[in-house]
């Protein structure tokens, strides 16, 4: 072979190996490709230059193409040393062949991840003015023929059996796929034949007079839900807290759903009254002077008609004092003057003498004594009929104490012969202060901030994940030491001129190359694999859910944030005294005590109220928010229509248990937003 033909090889074998360099950058550093088809993938790049230069070598006269590095050298090549450099590529893919042939690529595959609860729809805008639905469980899981994208919004359909990418704009076309898009509106077309599951109609109102989520709102308030002042007054809620709570939905983009407040208690936070946290589990009363507290003996709470709720009522007072006694105690109540006209005035006491006749006003001086309004001589049935209650004048207003009327006793315990104070539960400030009563907080049902917009999670966790600069692995330090030293070894062989050493380093460099290379592949399909579970884990929180704080209860950031927002804004000057209003997390992470509202108040961005009028309402409320993009998921221990329970463990820790014991610690509670959205009209059911 010439020289001439030596140097034209060794010219297109160089930029081969440059081309499948610029190769593997690219697609190494723009597509995270499934682990088995990048592998496959890998190989069909590598393998197929290599093959065209072996027949190029054995087939082809190729045109003298001298490096420029070398046009102008007066120094005569060296045709045995070019012919030893051939010799060393050939034998450095001889080694790429064995690398390849010894690979396991089922080391490289994706674990399957868990199911969870975050849900995403996404609708689309097809021909012929409907719309399809696209629906998964977990967005670590992708149809056969789909791609999981997360924050673009120009992407393509995906090859056959599609993988997953990241970050990936242009994807090649082919037909017959589909596209699954977090937080995107620009999708592929899904074809007509609608291989994907779940895809479905959806009723949809004429083009430009109303948006879908608004459209489902109205059919909602069609069907007896409440909005504006009638959701703000059935609510419980201090209407003056409730616009100061607006103006954080407007600013944090989320829905604010919460759990109806004891009316009886709406005054009492008006006044100031500091409210219960987590380490009081005792319920409020809504009879009596009571009324708006909660009360140590559980006969007087509003729960009064169910010994099942009677009992845990008092269990759970006697659980706070014994194990929380630095921070909770009990205090007899005492009523202000205008608390007492208050109580009159909404006829939740009868006034009567000491021997429980009624009288048409209470006296104007001494001991005044009291009935509950069902305890007129023809309404003795009622379950809170038991007591009359004697209020007697201090330095505060009136001190409350309570005794059983004549032959009745209490659903739970011995009936309360001698006056006794009516002791309520409160809160202290150190293990020898004096306890403050408290009423009901603000419970939170859920909050749904909405994906994708940058207020709380969308850009930001988009930004924070790109940004992210993951450490070497172990393995790719030892592999790029050992390439490291491998490149000082050549230095050196060059020096000496040992051209048996150099063809050895030179075949071990090539070797080490492919491994850094398939290291390489590796990682980032892992590293996909982590992003995808890191979208998932920071939007949902999981790993901050899993653990309990025990005055918090279980909180994401981003929840906290909320909820510290909501607190602040109605503190100040002028403003609520009490403290925090809002103590602990949602009812969505509530998985231990989980219960059922009938009702749910809604506070919008926009700054609308509504409340939901029953459970099933309120899951059709929340299908409606997610197909706008809203970010919700659902309390663990919920299960949807028709399913039953199989395990007794709800959350981390909690240890398998009897039916007995799920029924103290929460019952399972049915809970399908899609279903209940099909019942009431929301959702095409086919």
């Amino acid at each position: 072979m010439s020289l001439q033909g030596i140097q034209g090889r060794l010219a297109v074998a160089g930029q081969t190996l440059q081309n499948i360099g610029r190769d593997l950058a690219s697609h190494l550093h723009d597509m995270l490709v499934s682990a088995g088809q990048a592998l496959k993938q890998l190989g069909g790049i590598i393998a197929q230059p290599f093959l065209a230069f072996g027949r190029a070598l054995s087939t082809r006269d190729v045109e003298v193409q001298t490096p420029p590095e070398r046009r102008n050298s007066n120094t005569a090549p060296n045709v045995q040393s070019r012919e030893s450099e051939i010799e060393s590529l050939l034998q450095g893919m001889e080694e790429i062949d064995t690398e390849f042939d010894s690979l396991d690529l089922n080391e490289f595959d994706v674990p399957p991840q868990p199911r969870d609860t975050l849900d995403f729809d996404f609708d689309q805008q097809v021909s012929g003015g409907g719309r399809q639905k696209i629906e998964f469980d977990d967005i670590s899981q992708t149809p056969q023929n789909g791609v999981l994208h997360y924050g673009e919004e120009n992407i393509s359909q995906t090859p056959q059996n599609g993988v997953l990418f990241y970050g990936v704009e242009d994807i090649a076309q082919t037909p017959q796929s589909g596209v699954l898009s977090a937080g995107v509106h620009d999708l592929g077309q899904v074809p007509q034949h609608g291989f994907l599951e779940g895809t479905v109609s959806l009723p949809r109102p004429q083009q430009g007079k109303m948006d879908p989520f608004n459209y489902r709102l109205e059919q909602l308030k069609g069907k007896g839900m409440t909005s504006g002042q009638e959701a703000v007054t059935g609510s419980g809620l201090v209407p003056e807290h409730v616009e100061k709570f607006k103006s954080v939905a407007k600013e944090t983009n989320a829905i604010l759903m919460f759990r109806p407040v004891n009316q009886m208690s709406t005054g009492l936070l008006q006044e100031g009254t500091a409210a219960k946290g987590l380490n009081v589990h005792g319920k409020s009363s809504d009879w009596g002077p009571m009324a708006g507290y909660i009360a140590k003996d559980q006969n007087l709470s509003k729960k009064h008609n169910s010994l099942e709720d009677v009992n845990k009522g008092i269990k759970d007072n006697q659980h706070s004092l014994e194990h929380d006694s630095e921070r909770v105690g009990v205090s007899q109540l005492s009523l202000s003057p205008n608390r007492l006209e208050y109580l009159l005035d909404k006829q939740l006491m009868r006034p009567c003498d000491e021997h429980g006749n009624l009288l048409q006003s209470p006296p104007g001086q001494g001991p005044m004594y009291f009935l509950n309004r069902a305890a007129g001589p023809n309404e003795i049935s009622e379950p809170n009929a038991n007591y009359m209650f004697k209020l007697e004048p201090s330095d505060q207003g009136f001190t409350v104490s309570y005794k059983s009327l004549e032959g009745r006793t209490p659903l739970a315990g011995d009936p309360v012969k001698d006056w006794t104070p009516l002791e309520v539960m409160g809160g202290k400030s150190g293990k020898d202060s004096a306890p403050i009563p408290l009423t009901a907080d603000y419970d939170m049902f859920a909050m749904l901030p909405k994906v994708g917009d940058g207020t709380l999670i969308g850009k930001e966790l988009a930004s924070e994940m790109k940004s992210d600069t993951p450490p070497m692995s172990s393995r790719m330090k030892e592999l790029t030491d050992q390439l490291g030293s491998a490149r000082e070894r050549l230095t050196q062989a060059r020096e000496s001129g040992d051209q048996d050493q150099i063809k050895s380093i030179r075949r071990e460099m090539v070797g080490l190359g492919l491994k850094i290379a398939v290291q390489k592949r590796s990682e980032a399909q892992n590293s996909f694999v982590g992003i995808v579970n890191e979208a998932r884990t920071k939007l949902l929180g999981q790993e901050q859910r899993r653990e309990l704080d025990p005055e918090l209860g279980r909180l994401t950031q981003w929840q906290r944030d909320i909820r510290s927002k909501l607190n602040d804004s109605v503190k100040g000057e002028g403003g609520y005294t009490g403290g925090d209003l809002i103590k602990h997390g949602t009812e969505m992470d509530n998985t231990q005590f989980s219960e059922k509202d009938d009702k749910v108040f809604v506070i919008m961005p926009n700054g609308e109220t509504f409340m939901t009028q029953s459970w099933e309402q309120t899951q059709a409320f929340m299908w409606a928010a997610k197909q706008d993009d809203f970010l919700t998921y659902t309390n663990r221990s919920y299960l949807k229509e028709g399913e039953r329970s199989t395990q007794t463990t709800f959350y981390p820790g909690q240890k398998q248990q009897g039916e007995n014991a799920i029924k103290f610690n929460g019952k399972p509670l049915s809970f399908d937003m899609r279903s209940a959205a099909i019942k009431l009209g929301l959702e095409d059911p086919g």
